[in-house]
């Protein structure tokens, strides 16, 4: 009899014992043995994943956890949150209208976005594997003022890797930091923000897709620097309506266009330090006015290495490498060379210390 009751003791602690651990003071999710989909949290407070939570075959088509009070977090936990019915499905998790969340440790699938949180403050995203699926975004924020997504892993997005959309009103501000971006469509998208941080990242689009892989809208103050560009549709990294902005130290091949691209309303930026080859048009294209261009290297790409377009002026070039471009020299002007173009006729200045074939 002894000998039966200690077996059971031993039984019982080898089987508490592969629980999953539960942080003191936070709440297991799911709350209930049978669930319905989705779960809501309405309670502020913290929560953690005890099981791998995924819709199929409830009959659910939509999202896994819903977000419903400020102040949440929730730790995977190392499961998995899966939501099947591809484009007509929420995001896996998802909220709107709060503020200060916090998901992290775990992976996330489905949805049409598979982290999807619209008009909060105060996001943090973290440690999360995002494998999606077809019609599937990886991370949407819309309207959320502050953020850092950081060190997560996204993969085979249909569409973007990573989208942050402010408003005129509610420019965002936050940090994009230590991502992996694998076989999307576009990588990482962001639009009406005020300093922002892209810093870090490893970008892989799928080759031939149609779009950027890292693009820049309508902000003011940004960092954009460190980041590994690959396999782009279209522009490796592309700034749009941007100013003051620093681009410096990024690596960009193989993109489908332009290397790295300034259109004609992005002004007052920093390009330093940079490495382009490979792309498909020109190596840097500038489009607009009073930026600084320096020792940057663009080199073996489809068209010029330095390319200054019709608007461009007021620019200052200095100690940047072209080699190895193919121009074409007689569609610029008759001082252009095949690495350097510029379109607008001595508008710009250099100090003379380019390591560049220059006719002027």
């Amino acid at each position: 009899m002894r000998r039966f009751q200690l077996f059971f003791i031993v039984f019982v602690l080898l089987a508490v014992s592969a629980l999953p651990a539960i942080s003191q003071g936070c709440t297991p999710i799911p709350f209930t043995r049978v669930i319905t989909y989705p779960i809501q949290i309405s309670v502020p407070g913290c929560y953690e994943v005890t099981r791998d939570l995924s819709t199929a075959g409830s009959g659910h088509v939509g999202g896994v956890i819903e977000i419903l009070s400020n102040n949440v977090s929730i730790d995977l936990n190392g499961f998995t949150i899966e939501t099947v019915g591809g484009i007509l499905a929420a995001g896996a998790i998802y909220s709107t209208g709060f503020s200060n969340i916090e998901i992290r440790n775990g992976t996330v699938s489905g949805g049409v976005s598979t982290i999807d949180i619209t008009s909060g403050n105060n996001v943090l995203i973290e440690n999360v594997r995002i494998l999606t699926a077809p019609f599937t975004a990886g991370i949407t924020l819309d309207s959320v003022s502050n953020f850092r997504i950081r060190d997560n892993l996204i993969w085979g997005a249909s569409d973007n890797g990573i989208v942050i959309q402010g408003t005129s009103s509610t420019p965002f501000s936050g940090t994009i930091a230590g991502n992996q971006i694998l076989d999307t469509k576009a990588g990482i998208v962001v639009g009406i923000g005020a300093s922002i941080a892209v810093i870090n990242n490893r970008i892989r689009t799928s080759p031939g897709g149609p779009l950027y892989g890292l693009a820049v809208g309508d902000t003011s103050g940004c960092i954009i620097a460190d980041n590994t560009v690959v396999d782009a549709g279209l522009e490796g990294i592309y700034l749009v309506q941007s100013t003051n902005c620093e681009l410096r130290d990024n690596v960009v091949r193989d993109a489908g266009t332009v290397g790295i691209s300034l259109d004609s309303n992005s002004h007052d930026n920093l390009l330093l330090g940079n490495q382009v080859t490979g792309s498909g048009g020109s190596g840097i294209l500038i489009d607009s006015e009073r930026n600084l261009v320096q020792r940057n290297q663009s080199n073996s790409n489809g068209e010029y290495g330095l390319e200054f377009g019709i608007n461009a002026a007021m620019n200052v070039f200095r100690e940047n490498l072209a080699r190895g471009n193919p121009g074409p020299q007689a569609s610029c002007n008759p001082d252009a060379t095949d690495d350097f173009c510029e379109r607008n006729m001595s508008a710009n200045t250099s100090h003379g210390d380019n390591y560049i074939p220059i006719l002027r």
